[in-house]
């Protein structure tokens, strides 16, 4: 394995999706309105709410497959893939059959209007088909991550992002199409990018000496993901409650034209979080493997690295947040060159704050999962949720706003971030994990 090659891998697929995203997105922004857009980014939330509430079952994935190939076990490891499948399998069928039904329902929650809510519910019914294929697509690159070859999970990632909104660019600009068609295009990016995935897991894992097509689903698998997962699955209603039902509420309150502002500045301003993510998730299956075989020279190289990427992330998020926050009016106005560009700059602003603290965070969460400890993260999850709409409720008392609603995150995330840290300092290295290296070898 090698750390510094996956996170190069791991910035490398976040800057590639990133970079299409800049591109397109004021392109298809100006084709499809504010409201239409807002109704495009709200159907992108049901399959998004729906990949948080999974039970942990795609980090467990990674983290039982690192452990399992780590420790000579190819049928285990096989197993453990066989068994991800067949869980997402059946929750990705469930989904789908309830959003289908749904969608009457969450096409009226949309705020476009009685003329737009039937093409509403076909937009989200068309989302809605995707879960199957797109869930598959988290397993197999669980496979790349928990073989220690990022590389695949970056193509993955990459030619999504390149096939979704470069083929709805495409399709706005020399085929006509409205925001049914864009779902669509999307539709079949998702099962082109699964089949792709699947041929290239089985390949990687022959090559390490697992045989997929030989796994079999097993309760004990099954079990072991669940216990690890029952915390990341509080961490998935948790992120839900921060991440996805943010757009709905703003939808309620304020109307679809208020989501795309808000959606198009968080955007921009959680690439800071978002790239430290990506950066240093291969944190994750390193210290998952340590734990099968803990040695103190293992934990102390360990913290060596942990060492190295916490500097690195402070200096990023934090240059990268200040320079944001100086350049927001210009750049936005050159990027978006619409009618929300001084909203957008705005929200912006006051996000920064809150995601320069919040981007430091992921080295540390990627460790607390990989030494077996979800928990934890679960914890502070469920008390920035609490947090945040606390928060919402004091401002919305007073008349809620756009401003407020950003003001109220933006707290949420330096307070919980910096408690994190604190607690990463104070309990993972000095309780948990600095006794293993001052062990004698």
């Amino acid at each position: 394995m090698n750390l510094r090659r996956n996170t190069a891998y791991g910035a490398i697929g976040f800057v590639v999706p990133t970079v299409v995203l800049l591109v397109t997105y004021p392109i298809v922004l100006r084709h499809l309105g504010p409201q239409a857009m807002g109704l495009w980014l709200l159907a992108g939330t049901v399959s998004g709410s729906l990949a948080f509430l999974e039970f942990g079952v795609s980090t467990a994935t990674t983290k039982l497959l690192a452990e399992r190939a780590a420790g000579g076990d190819p049928r285990e490891a096989a197993d453990v893939v066989a068994t991800s499948l067949a869980f997402y399998g059946v929750l990705g069928a469930l989904g789908s059959i309830a959003f289908l039904l749904l969608a009457p329902v969450l096409g009226r929650w949309t705020g476009v209007g009685p003329s737009l809510e039937p093409v509403a519910v076909r937009v989200i019914r068309i989302v809605a088909i995707q879960f199957i294929p797109a869930y598959a697509i988290g397993v197999f690159a669980s496979v790349f991550k928990g073989l220690h070859r990022f590389s695949g999970s970056t193509l993955l990632g990459s030619l999504h992002a390149v096939l979704s909104w470069g083929g709805a660019v495409a399709g706005l600009e020399l085929g006509g199409l409205d925001v049914v068609g864009v779902a669509w295009i999307g539709l079949a990016a998702t099962l082109g990018v699964f089949v792709l995935s699947a041929g290239l897991a089985w390949r990687l894992a022959r090559e390490a000496g697992i045989d997929l097509l030989r796994g079999r689903p097993r309760r004990r698998a099954l079990r072991a993901m669940l216990r690890f997962g029952v915390f990341m699955a509080v961490n998935g209603v948790a992120g839900v409650l921060m991440q996805q039902v943010q757009a709905w509420v703003v939808a309620a309150f304020l109307g679809a034209g208020a989501v795309t502002v808000f959606t198009t500045a968080l955007q921009v301003t959680a690439k800071i979080n978002g790239l430290m993510g990506a950066m240093f998730e291969p944190m994750m299956p390193v210290a998952a493997a340590l734990t099968g075989r803990p040695t103190p020279a293992g934990v102390r190289s360990l913290r060596v690295a942990y060492g190295k990427a916490m500097t690195g992330s402070l200096v990023l998020s934090l240059g990268g947040a200040a320079t944001l926050y100086l350049v927001a009016p210009w750049v936005i106005a050159l990027w978006l060159r619409s009618g929300i560009d001084g909203e957008v700059s705005t929200i912006i602003r006051i996000l920064c704050a809150g995601l320069a603290v919040n981007g430091i965070t992921p080295v540390a969460y990627h460790l607390v999962n990989g030494i077996g400890r979800p928990g934890a993260n679960t914890a502070f999850m469920v008390a920035g949720s609490v947090l945040f709409y606390g928060l919402v409720a004091v401002a919305w008392a007073s008349g809620l706003t756009l401003e407020k609603f950003a003001v109220a995150l933006s707290v949420t995330f330096v307070l919980n971030g910096l408690a994190y840290l604190a607690f990463s300092e104070l309990v993972v290295w000095r309780r948990w994990l600095a006794p293993l290296a001052e062990a004698p070898p």
